[in-house]
């Protein structure tokens, strides 16, 4: 049996703790991860790094668990952009899955600040994708057969077979921990998950898998698929928005435009603030209209404006409407102040250096952000900040004219077209030959007619042929006869028969064929014509 080994871990600038392992360091960097969050009663995803000795004992980030020593020094390091790093308290080393006193709000008061709705506990924001998926604690049981299972495949190679009460509790808890980052997970991620279960334990490792996990895949790809159903019938719009009943009438598809957070997007689909309905914050939306144009009211519009972030945020995402629409319904979103404020709302937990960009918008030079009530900031330093703004408002637009008045280098135009295009002689040779012959005709007739008008009308009318009958007509007649009724046998023979194709079973082979294709596709078709549209 291995020795206990000890780590020390910094959480903070001034917060540290003592980890224990009585079987040793673990084997792996995700176990050591999944251990500190046992431990520390941690929920947020974080990168370690530890004390390396040839570089003065500066921290570098963890890789291997070769670099780490019993009574070593490792740092925590926060993923999650805008939030402090977590604290460890007895009350969560002694039971991690109860959430700690620190982490229920103890007031009454209702925020509606973009922070507090884009916090990890809210369900219309999640955590970023961390780095190394750490599996979580199942149930007592669950862990106690995972355990014997996993020593006796490291003793003798044996697989452990899953019942379907262990099963289910395995794929419950591993939904549960994906939800947090993501509603609709990709392929790749599942395969993070799936190398993340069996690294962790590898007694369940699938036999015949050449991945090792294929099995786990699917079964966590429908269980999600279940649970998302789940969650619609509850009401929960981040799922409704993707119903097949909210698509357009030709778009009815489940996997065609799902609407899904983008990377670093945050907000996406907050729940309404405790207390609100739709109803509610509609009104508020009516008031809003109003308020905007009386003068000095800035901060009741700010209040409203905050508290009806949730329902006006769900309409983009929903109906995704145009501006000259969506205006006269948010007129205060597009003053200048209220879209700063909405940018910062939005990118609250974008880190700072991110936001902190420059850019002119018509003739108005300014800083994103909170920065629109400080002097121009240029791009380099200047010894006059006014006479620089004029100089880069001067060169911008210098730009622009040049950009709108720029000429192609690639001539584009057309060829010229031949000169026997416009002149087409062969035609009129055409149309010379065809009057010369009604010419001819017509003189022929007009001579003609001067010969009956001379000759007072006399015509030779009369028929002096003799009606000669063929020796050979009822054989004929006879053949003919033969020949009908044959027609009408074959003719009957082809209309008895059943034909081979159906219309139906091609209809249904295609509509399999567009259901395999479109599972197979690495985009969704037709996602140009749907942005066009």
């Amino acid at each position: 049996m291995s020795s206990p080994a000890f780590l020390k871990v910094i959480l903070s600038d001034n917060s540290s703790q003592r980890l224990s392992f009585p079987t040793g360091l673990p084997g792996s960097v995700c176990e050591l991860v999944c251990e500190v969050q046992r431990q520390c009663g941690l929920n947020s995803s974080f990168r370690l790094q530890f004390m390396d000795s040839l570089f003065g004992n500066d921290f570098m980030n963890l890789t291997s668990m070769d670099e780490v020593q019993d009574r070593g020094t490792i740092r925590l390091i926060p993923l999650t952009l805008g939030t402090s790093p977590p604290q460890c308290s007895t009350s969560a080393m002694a039971n991690p899955e109860e959430p700690s006193a620190s982490s229920v709000p103890t007031s009454s008061h209702i925020s509606v600040n973009t922070d507090t709705l884009s916090s990890p506990d809210s369900s219309g924001s999640r955590s970023v994708w961390p780095s190394i998926f750490c599996v979580p604690q199942f149930s007592y049981d669950a862990e106690l057969k995972l355990e014997r299972g996993n020593a006796a495949y490291r003793e003798d190679g044996t697989h452990l077979v899953s019942d379907p009460k262990l099963r289910s509790n395995i794929l419950e808890g591993l939904i549960q921990e994906v939800l947090r980052y993501k509603m609709y997970v990709s392929d790749r991620y599942w395969n993070e998950v799936g190398e993340a279960l069996i690294m962790k334990h590898p007694c369940l490792t699938e036999q015949g898998s050449i991945s090792g996990y294929a099995g786990w895949k699917q079964s966590l790809k429908n269980k999600l698929g279940i649970y998302r159903t789940h969650l619609r019938k509850l009401g929960c719009r981040e799922v409704m928005m993707n119903s097949i009943k909210n698509k357009p009438g030709g778009r009815a598809s489940a996997a065609l435009g799902v609407k899904k957070p983008k990377r670093s997007e945050v907000n996406y689909c907050p729940p309404y603030p405790t207390g609100e309905s739709e109803t509610s914050l509609e009104k508020l939306r009516v008031e809003l209209v109003s308020d905007v144009m009386v003068r000095h009211n800035r901060e009741v519009v700010r209040m409203k404006m905050e508290k009806t972030f949730a329902i006006r945020r769900y309409e983009v995402v929903r109906d995704t409407p145009m501006i000259q629409d969506f205006q006269p319904r948010w007129p205060a979103l597009f003053e200048v102040d209220e879209q700063q404020g909405q940018q910062t709302n939005e990118d609250s937990s974008i880190h700072p250096i991110m936001r902190k960009g420059f850019g002119f918008t018509g003739k108005k030079c300014y800083t994103s952000g909170t920065d629109m009530h400080k002097a121009y900031q240029p791009l380099k330093p200047s010894t006059n900040k006014y006479l620089q703004k004029k100089w880069d408002q001067t060169y911008y637009e210098e730009h622009r004219s040049k950009v709108k008045n720029a000429k192609s280098v690639v001539d584009t135009k057309g060829i010229e077209t031949p000169l026997h295009v416009h002149l087409k002689l062969k035609k009129l040779q055409l149309q010379e030959e065809k009057l010369a012959v009604i010419e001819r005709d017509n003189r022929l007739l007009s001579s003609r007619l001067a010969d009956i008008m001379r000759s007072r009308g006399l015509v030779d009318h009369r028929n002096y042929y003799s009606e000669h009958s063929s020796l050979n007509t009822e054989r004929r007649r006879e053949e003919f006869l033969q020949v009908s009724c044959e027609n009408q046998a074959i003719l009957q023979r082809i209309r008895a028969c059943e034909s081979d194709y159906c219309r139906q079973r091609w209809q249904e082979s295609w509509k399999n064929i567009e259901h395999q294709r479109d599972d197979i596709a690495r985009y969704p078709r037709k996602l140009a014509k749907k942005k066009i549209t």
